[in-house]
């Protein structure tokens, strides 16, 4: 019960889309710098521009690699009222997220299987229209990223993908996983993107990272071109920056166009 009690005053600290600018300018001036916000590794930047873009960008379901124990369910589940799909491997840990998530009833739907057999699962049963996926599933040795992109492009439209952990260029105190020689970069799923024959555009945090006042962790946002618009329209150019563009219907050999 008292974990319960932290977490919950935790989400309660946690930025509301509402306040999203406001929040913002008072932040130099915030003192809680360490680990208040919930979910997404307590990164209140990163919150602030995810949360901000969920509406004007009509995003109609929040999918989740790596569950963990939940809390970046949580926050989803509280600050929206999307439906919820997340998958973990651990069945320690799910049973602590589904303890954690069971105030939301139906609207979270949590399970037990590998990140690639999931998502191939949940494409089968589910008409999406604009989801938005947030891949966290790198926990243990086989590392899956690269077949749960190629299996997220090869089925959907419209989408954006945030991937956690990431090494964010030139900033090298944001936070990303290393798996022996195998990093987390744009180098890693560079050719993925482009060999997909999708237009997609990747976007980077452009603040740095010395103003994030939680985990500092990398992260990228990839979104299919039609989305670009409302992105450049609701996130300041100072907040996220674009990074590379991959247009196949110009695309010369091979390589994205990268800023």
């Amino acid at each position: 019960m008292r974990t319960l009690i932290r977490r919950i005053a935790k989400l309660r600290n946690t930025v509301s889309p509402h306040t999203f600018l406001s929040d913002l300018r008072l932040l130099p001036e915030w003192p809680g710098k360490t680990k208040a916000f919930f979910g997404m590794n307590h990164d209140f930047i990163r919150t602030c521009i995810i949360l901000k873009l969920l509406q004007p960008l009509a995003v109609d379901a929040f999918v989740e690699t790596g569950t963990h124990r939940g809390r970046t369910c949580f926050l989803i589940a509280a600050q929206t009222e999307l439906d919820i799909f997340s998958c973990e491997v651990n069945k320690k840990y799910l049973r602590v997220a589904y303890w954690l998530l069971k105030c939301f009833g139906s609207r979270v739907h949590l399970s037990n299987m590998d990140s690639v057999r999931f998502l191939n699962e949940l494409f089968g049963r589910q008409p999406f229209r604009r989801p938005l996926f947030y891949l966290d599933a790198h926990w243990f040795s086989r590392l899956p990223l690269i077949e749960e992109l190629c299996t997220i492009l090869s089925s959907i439209e419209s989408f954006l993908i945030v991937i956690d952990d990431f090494r964010v260029p030139g900033d090298p105190d944001f936070g990303f996983d290393r798996y022996g020689k195998t990093v987390l970069e744009w180098e890693l799923i560079q050719q993925t993107l482009v060999d997909s024959g999708r237009s997609v555009s990747a976007y980077f945090p452009a603040y740095p990272s010395s103003l994030e006042v939680g985990d500092r962790r990398g992260w990228i946002l990839i979104a299919s071109s039609d989305n670009d618009k409302v992105i450049k329209e609701t996130v300041p150019r100072n907040l996220l920056k674009a990074h590379a563009v991959i247009d196949q219907a110009t695309l010369a050999d091979g390589v994205a166009l990268e800023y």
